[in-house]
This record gives structure tokens, C-alpha cells and sequence, in this order.
């Protein structure tokens, strides 16, 4: 299975299942209200809910955002890792986990799929802008060379007019 970005949608239903728990979880985990996510992302509380249910897909900008707001790598929304939350973190405790640790089932290959796909991507935006350089130096070297015909045209002229 292979992401696919269209747009600025990502379309695959089932990470979209994975996607909106990863949210939930770390919402919660933080402490942090619907009202909250939804004003930090710009939107209201309702269209936030609609992502954590999976009846919305996240935006690029949307998982940009979240990852900065939780401090996690943007791919971590895509992959098979999905939160363990150990809650039994009091003196009591016989734990020897932390809060959070991750959980991976081997389904690596789709965070691969999206990270290859995502170079691809940036080895073309670098190719396009290594070409509109070429073609920059290009028009600067024409612009010069005009430059310098005008002046050796004003100098060739007379002083007084």
C-alpha cells in the first residue's frame, strides 16, 4: 500500500484510520481541548472533531502544524507506530515503562512509500530551481552586457546637449 498525496490531501483510507487516533491520542495525552487544537490549526471545533472521527482528512499544512504543536515528525501521523499510553505512572506503580512508548506491528513500509515519494518531490523542486538559476544567470549576464553598451553609448556622447 502506497500513499498517494493529491493535492494537499492524503487519500489512502486506512491511514486516514490511523491518522485520527494518533491525533486523538496526542490531544489527550497533552491535555488538550477540541477548542484548543482547532484555534491552534485555525479552524473551529467542529471541523477539528470531524478529523478526529476520520470523516475529514488532514491537510499537509494541517499535519505541518500538528507535528510542530506536538513535537513530532510529520510522517509519525502516517505510520504504523500508534501511541501506548502507560496511565499507571503513580508511586504505586509496578511499571517500568514510560508514559508514551510506540507500538510497531512492521507497517514501516507505508512511512517508506511517503518518505521516497516526498524525496522525489524534492529532488524535482531542486531540479526547477537549479534550472530558473541557470536562467536567472542567464538574463543577469544579458541585462550586463546591455548595461555596459548604454554606458559606452553615454560616454561616446557629448558633454553638452
Amino acid at each position: 500500500m502506497n500513499n498517494q498525496i493529491k493535492g494537499y490531501f492524503i487519500t489512502e483510507s486506512d491511514t486516514a484510520m490511523n491518522e485520527n487516533k494518533i491525533i486523538r491520542v496526542l490531544r489527550e495525552v497533552n491535555g488538550y481541548t477540541q477548542e484548543y487544537i482547532a484555534s491552534e490549526l485555525g479552524i473551529n471545533q467542529n471541523t477539528y472533531s470531524k478529523l478526529e472521527c476520520g470523516q475529514t482528512k488532514l491537510t499537509i499544512d494541517r499535519v505541518k502544524k500538528l507535528a510542530e504543536l506536538y513535537k513530532v515528525n510529520p510522517e509519525y501521523f502516517f505510520s504504523e507506530e500508534l501511541p501506548i499510553i502507560n496511565y499507571n505512572t503513580g508511586p504505586n506503580s509496578h511499571s517500568n515503562s514510560g508514559v508514551i512508548g510506540n507500538y510497531n506491528d512492521g507497517g514501516d513500509d507505508r512511512v517508506k512509500g511517503l518518505f521516497l515519494q516526498l524525496l522525489g518531490e524534492k529532488d524535482k523542486i531542486i531540479e526547477e530551481k537549479n534550472e530558473t538559476i541557470s536562467l536567472l544567470k542567464s538574463e543577469l549576464s544579458s541585462v550586463r552586457k546591455e548595461r555596459d553598451r548604454l554606458i559606452e553609448i553615454l560616454n561616446k556622447m557629448p558633454e553638452k546637449l
